[in-house]
């Protein structure tokens, strides 16, 4: 039907069958007084369309591996690693002096720490942080260097968090 003329008036199934097919109706220009319409398909998008959307993805996936970020720290235990964590971290460092405190892990399990301890979890946090930026730097590297759909739709986003 692409390409398909239509004088006066046209059917709504012939509406349907362009919502079903990637199709419009458009108004040509009138022939002897006559209103025609015509089916034209609906263009791809150019790749650099294609590459705004899927650095939209990108960013999607990167924010959705920080809000469900965790790590195993180097004290021996998973811990969250996401904004929240840091700022819980940051305000046991604030108020700690020389003590300890419970710190409860991703498991919900319970651990005294001490300063220095939790310092080590804060680090831990932040160098997950920079290492999903370094992760989605590379990933829009790809995506800005891809020269062609097949190339730009092989690109998948996993990221990784660090282990200590």
């Amino acid at each position: 039907m692409i390409g398909q003329i239509f004088e006066n008036t046209y059917g709504p199934e012939v509406a349907q069958w362009c919502n079903a097919n990637n199709a419009y109706i458009d108004e040509l220009e009138p022939q002897n007084g006559v209103r025609r319409f015509q089916i034209v398909a609906v263009p791809d998008p150019t790749l650099d369309e294609l590459k705004t959307a899927k650095l939209s993805e990108l960013n999607a996936a990167h924010m959705q591996a920080e809000e469900t970020a965790h790590v195993v720290s180097s004290l021996g235990f998973e811990i969250d690693a996401d904004d929240r964590a840091n700022r819980d971290i940051d305000g046991i460092l604030k108020t700690i002096c020389d003590g300890t405190v419970m710190f409860c892990d991703y498991a919900n399990q319970f651990h005294e720490l001490n300063k220095a301890q939790c310092e080590t979890l804060q680090a831990e946090i932040i160098q997950n942080a920079q290492a999903l930026y370094a992760q989605k730097w590379a990933y829009r590297a790809q995506v800005e260097a891809a020269e062609s759909v097949d190339e730009l739709n092989a690109i998948e986003f996993t990221f990784s968090h660090l282990g200590f």
